[in-house]
């Protein structure tokens, strides 16, 4: 009797031995307690000086070169069913 009696202590300690760690061990990881929040822009706040920590924060893209042969150019085909199925890559050069 002791031997099934000591045999079945050592099996619950081994099974509750994981929940118990597992239970405790989140103060060990600095993102347990997260709690995410949106910060929202607006309009202003866009438009202010450059940050010198951040120069590419007011970045406005602009286009430099437009080939004219390119531009000119329709699309022959297109499906709305498959928008993909005549699409030819083209290459940019920086």
């Amino acid at each position: 009797m002791n031997k099934t009696y000591f045999l079945g202590l050592a099996m619950a300690g081994v099974l509750l031995n994981p929940i118990s760690a597992s239970a405790a061990s989140d103060s060990k990881y600095p993102a347990a307690d997260f709690e995410p929040s949106v910060i929202y822009s607006s309009n202003e706040v866009a438009q202010n000086d450059a940050d010198p920590k951040y120069p590419a924060a007011n970045f406005t893209p602009t286009v430099i070169y437009v080939d004219s042969q390119l531009a000119e150019k329709s699309q022959d085909n297109f499906d709305p069913k498959y928008p993909a199925a005549y699409f030819k890559p083209t290459v940019i050069y920086p």
